[in-house]
């Protein structure tokens, strides 16, 4: 019961987060911010949700990255996709690589798993609100579907956006958040 009624209060919280985050008059509070560190942080501040992950991050440039993001919005996308990366992941430790790749004026974050991954076909649907990704006749739909609709909107708040890929059923996968570096508005 205890947690039937976790469950109920996330999805709760993301219905509400959701319509605050979708409503026109919606301005956030931007600040410029450093990923990398933004990142580490919140992986530090969140070490008791993903006590038994493997949480790896890669910045192969060695270099720090400016971007101009909502850090509550930010730490929600995070917390999406790593928390997703876990519920959907079968094997005995879930494993997380964060990459850091930037392309000329964005910035290429890429969070791949050893998860359950998905079909070519549900590439797009697993943006959908409400959709989730199993079976429920099987339980192993385990989600609001909420959380990557909710994360796709955080990205365009961000003037950003969020690339899905898996090479299949049982071979992880790997979503990437591409947001635009530097000062702009």
């Amino acid at each position: 019961m205890l947690q039937d009624v976790t469950q109920l209060s996330d999805n709760i919280n993301r219905i509400l987060n959701l319509a605050r985050i979708q409503s026109r008059n919606y301005k956030g509070n931007f600040s410029i911010v450093d990923i990398n560190q933004a990142v580490k942080q919140f992986l530090k501040n969140n070490n008791h949700v993903f006590q038994n992950c493997e949480i790896n991050i890669h910045n192969p440039s060695g270099r720090s990255f400016s971007c101009r993001i909502d850090l509550s919005l930010f730490e929600m996308l995070l917390m999406n996709f790593l928390t997703n990366a876990v519920k959907y992941n079968a094997s005995e430790k879930p494993k997380i690589d964060i990459t850091f790749e930037p392309k000329k004026r964005e910035l290429h974050i890429h969070f791949e798993d050893n998860g359950i991954g998905f079909d070519k076909n549900e590439t797009k649907k697993i943006f959908r609100k409400f959709y989730q990704a199993g079976r429920s006749d099987n339980m192993s739909a385990k989600g609001s579907g909420l959380g990557l609709h909710l994360v796709q909107n955080i990205a365009r708040i961000h003037k950003g956006k969020v690339i899905a890929e898996s090479k299949g059923i049982g071979k992880g996968s790997v979503f990437t958040l591409i947001l635009p570096m530097g000062f702009g508005d």
